[in-house]
């Protein structure tokens, strides 16, 4: 399953709240303000600690000014592989 996170973590509780759904093969996706996640790493313990991949939209980290500064067990992607990954799991949750 695809867990599309948009919030960010000093935000509310919804990265934490999906790390705790994980099952294996499961995989996390930071959008919008999740974004800030990627260069926090120990706001990821608990997700990479599930074995989960984690990967951050290009543009998201762009727009919040956080390129370069993402921690090294985050995947960058772009748009198309977006789309690509979202195609690849027929099942996804959003947690906002």
């Amino acid at each position: 399953m695809l867990h599309m996170v948009f919030s960010s973590p000093f935000q509310n509780r919804a990265l934490q709240q999906c790390a705790e759904q994980l099952l294996p093969g499961d995989e996390v996706l930071l959008l919008q303000d999740a974004a800030v996640a990627a260069a926090s790493p120990e706001q990821l313990t608990q997700v990479l600690s599930q074995g989960a991949a984690v990967y951050v939209l290009e543009a998201d980290l762009l727009a919040r000014g956080l390129a370069g500064r993402v921690s090294t067990e985050v995947e960058v992607i772009d748009h198309s592989q977006f789309v690509e990954l979202t195609v690849s799991h027929p099942n996804s949750m959003k947690w906002a």
